[in-house]
């Protein structure tokens, strides 16, 4: 995680000692990626912070299909799907998306929407887009929607190589 969460985790009902620890943390992502028999992608998402116990692996089906999964901060239904990338002015890329999202205030859905393609930083900074590695037509995009029982939602995108 490379920007700053408590905000985020407070708002999504995490006490004040577990913001803390994971703030203290170095949480540790390992991705495993394959198709199954019917050629649905898959992406397992493991988690660890080096100490103590690690949440499940999350399992994601990149087919955009709901999948529900117990967390330690409850109930939620998750959505995936490559998205592709197109260049920009800058020669950097920027993943192609609609943020599902509503806030109910179109100046911070598109804001939202910008910083979702990298095109600002979480605090309103310009920034030039992502890296862009292999063909521009190939998805290079990952991009996740968490829809939690107790009300938030979150979206995010990550790069990827194939």
């Amino acid at each position: 995680m490379s920007n700053e969460f408590d905000e985020v985790f407070q708002l999504q009902g995490i006490n004040w000692m577990v913001r803390k620890a994971l703030k203290a943390a170095t949480i540790t992502f390992t991705v495993e990626a394959y198709k199954d028999e019917k050629d649905i992608p898959h992406m397992v998402v493991q988690q660890s912070a080096g100490y103590g116990p690690s949440p499940p692996a999350e399992h994601r089906l990149l087919n955009w299909s709901e999948v529900p999964r117990q967390t330690f901060i409850g109930s939620m239904t998750g959505r995936t799907r490559f998205v592709n990338g197109a260049m920009n002015a800058f020669g950097f890329c920027n993943p192609v998306l609609e943020v599902q999202t509503s806030t109910g205030d179109a100046a911070k859905n598109s804001e939202a929407l910008r910083f979702l393609r990298g095109e600002i930083a979480a605090d309103g900074g310009q920034m030039s887009g992502f890296l862009m590695e292999g063909e521009e037509d190939k998805a290079q995009f990952v991009h996740h929607m968490n829809i939690n029982d107790n009300g938030w939602t979150g979206e995010e995108v990550c790069q990827i190589s194939l």
